[in-house]
């Protein structure tokens, strides 16, 4: 009795342990499944590349993106991808990485694509164990292209306007002044900006009412407006202007000033 307790005890002790291993694979291979589902469903793209650069993995956004495919990615390295005066950042975030696990700060670069069209990114990466050893390291990247586009056509608009020599000014929902370029304030008679800044455009007219309904109703949303009206430099002198205005809007599409 004493010889098959023992037996029954040890195929019991057994079976616990190849039990417990079969549920330690299950949750294993769960665990790998929602992995894989986050890693090709993720709107961002995200990667896997060795501490040299070289590409070992991407989803299916990042390929989207490039223009690439997933038999491409064994060839595809930072120099593949980065300008050349790029690479040098990049080399410092992996050293960044490398060093201390993960990135701390978003990096931008600025990617070139298979097609040779261009494509501005922010990454933050981190790095990945195997056994309990970096194996590799993984970044999520976030395609900002619009926004760069729209940052460069706002930029050249600013430049525009301030090197224009026709005056050009900007106003909140109140009809306050937050900008003027060179030409306004030399238009007008003024010395600087902020002998002007924060009064009402209407203030520079003869009919300041009119010019003031004027700047009402395109905050109100009924079209742009132009016309000829008398205006008043600061040494009291008048003088005919013509004027053209339309509402500013912001990133959400509501009015932001004039």
């Amino acid at each position: 009795m004493k010889e098959e307790r023992l037996l029954i005890d040890a195929v019991a002790e057994r079976l616990g342990k190849i039990a417990e291993r079969k549920q330690a694979e299950q949750k294993l291979h769960v665990s790998q499944e929602r992995y894989l589902a986050l890693f090709d469903r993720s709107l961002d793209c995200v990667y896997i590349h060795d501490f040299e650069g070289n590409f070992i993995d991407a989803n299916t956004a990042a390929l989207r993106l490039l223009g690439y495919e997933k038999e491409d990615i064994a060839s595809l390295n930072f120099a593949s991808l980065l300008n050349e005066d790029e690479i040098p950042n990049a080399l410092a975030t992996l050293e960044e990485v490398r060093e201390t696990g993960s990135q701390k700060e978003m990096t931008e670069f600025k990617l070139r694509c298979k097609n040779g069209k261009q494509a501005y990114v922010e990454t933050k990466a981190s790095v990945i164990f195997h056994d309990g050893k970096p194996y590799a390291i993984q970044g999520i990247a976030r395609d900002i292209s619009e926004r760069k586009h729209m940052e460069d056509q706002l930029r050249r608009a600013e430049t525009g306007i301030r090197t224009s020599v026709a005056a050009s000014a900007t106003t909140d929902l109140n009809d306050k002044l937050t900008y003027v370029n060179p030409a306004f304030v030399k238009l007008w008679g003024y010395d600087n900006p902020e002998e002007v800044l924060g009064r009402t455009l209407a203030s520079f007219c003869q009919d300041e009412e009119g010019v003031g309904r004027l700047i009402h109703n395109i905050i109100r949303g009924k079209g742009d407006a132009g016309g000829e009206w008398t205006g008043i430099k600061k040494d009291g002198t008048e003088f005919i202007v013509g004027l053209r205005a339309c509402a500013i809007l912001d990133d959400e599409g509501q009015r932001s000033g004039v």
